[in-house]
């Protein structure tokens, strides 16, 4: 018991050096995100994006931004982009959104999105759309979340600028550091491979500190950022695609697993194919190669750049750069367009009007 005793001064010196210390980094973080220094703008701790063992990057919960133009970029608790449109009622027809940077609306107030928009017309919408992700990945997140929301409807947004090439990568396209999930076509089956995405405890804890620690980005190095713009993703991307028959048939066997999934719950595909500056002045082959098998497996699709054309749109009219995100009046086009294809479908009650038995 003596010796039980005489240690106890020695663990509370301890204990007091741990608190003190722990005191000391709470206050430090504390003052940290007070100050918000400049340095921190683009680090690990302010982004939208954190890691996923299954998606390979997700949204943030509940995170908020407001840009120097004052636009409103926004997600909720369930990791989608924030719709401030109040949801219709519960008779109203559910539209899910899956796809990457151009359907979150990239660059839009949450105001302006095309999905926000839709919500306006009697939509209940859930955007589970994410920056940088494939079809591969709209097609996990449909199997794991999407489809427990019920939807009515769920449209599949396809960037023409790179979702192939997306499909054909075990890594994000403008950033080979972070990995991703992929499919393989083997025996004429897919095959998933997401092995790669699994880390050690010790590695998930950092990459958690590293995301959420204000003062651990600013102390350590700064990370290299690489923009969309920079030469070394189209590189990557020429690689992914140099067989244009092959990328464009693994993203068509992709999309038929997700129409077969959608239509077992009981809802209806809709395929959305969004232009980047090649697309729409119809001089991609890949994108070409695309929507013809599209058509030849008989997957509903909304070709976005034949109906702009059809209207009269140029492209700088309505989309901000050359991948095709879209503008505040592109995604009131687009909007616009893809509730017309939407409702083509005989079973969907028009939003605003009661449901018939």
């Amino acid at each position: 018991m003596r010796r039980v005793f005489a240690l106890r001064p020695h663990v509370v010196l301890v204990a007091a050096a741990i608190l003190f210390c722990l005191s000391l980094l709470l206050a430090g973080e504390w003052i940290v995100r007070a100050a918000g220094p400049d340095r921190l703008r683009l680090s690990p701790a302010r982004s939208p994006i954190v890691h996923s063992s299954l998606y390979g990057w997700q949204l943030r919960r509940n995170w908020t931004h407001r840009d120097a133009q004052g636009r409103m970029v926004s997600t909720n608790a369930a990791r989608r982009r924030a719709l401030p449109q109040r949801a219709p009622g519960s008779d109203a027809p559910r539209l899910a959104l899956l796809g990457d940077s151009v359907a979150f609306g990239a660059g839009v107030d949450d105001v302006e999105t095309f999905a926000n928009l839709l919500s306006r017309e009697g939509w209940a919408v859930a955007n589970f759309a994410v920056p940088g992700w494939g079809i591969d990945q709209s097609l996990l997140r449909y199997e794991h979340e999407a489809r427990g929301w019920r939807p009515t409807v769920v449209v599949l947004n396809v960037c023409l600028a790179n979702d192939l090439a997306d499909s054909m990568l075990a890594n994000y396209l403008y950033d080979p550091a972070w990995p991703k999930p992929y499919f393989t076509l083997e025996h004429g089956r897919l095959r998933q491979h997401g092995d790669h995405l699994v880390r050690s405890k010790g590695r998930r804890t950092w990459l958690w500190l590293w995301e959420n620690v204000h003062l651990l980005s600013l102390l350590a190095p700064a990370a290299p950022y690489e923009r969309p713009d920079d030469a070394g993703w189209m590189g990557r991307r020429r690689v992914a695609v140099r067989d244009d028959a092959a990328a464009a048939g693994l993203a068509v066997r992709v999309v038929q697993r997700l129409q077969d999934s959608v239509r077992r719950d009981g809802s209806t595909l809709l395929v959305v194919l969004h232009p980047d500056r090649a697309a729409f002045e119809e001089r991609s082959k890949p994108s070409a190669v695309l929507q013809d098998l599209l058509g030849a497996a008989g997957v509903p699709t909304l070709d976005l750049g034949a109906r702009y054309r059809e209207e009269g749109w140029t492209f700088p009219a309505l989309m901000l750069d050359g991948l095709g995100h879209l503008s505040p009046r592109g995604h009131a086009v687009a909007a616009e367009l893809i509730q017309q294809a939407a409702l083509s479908d005989e079973r969907i009650v028009r939003p605003g009007l009661a449901s018939v038995d």
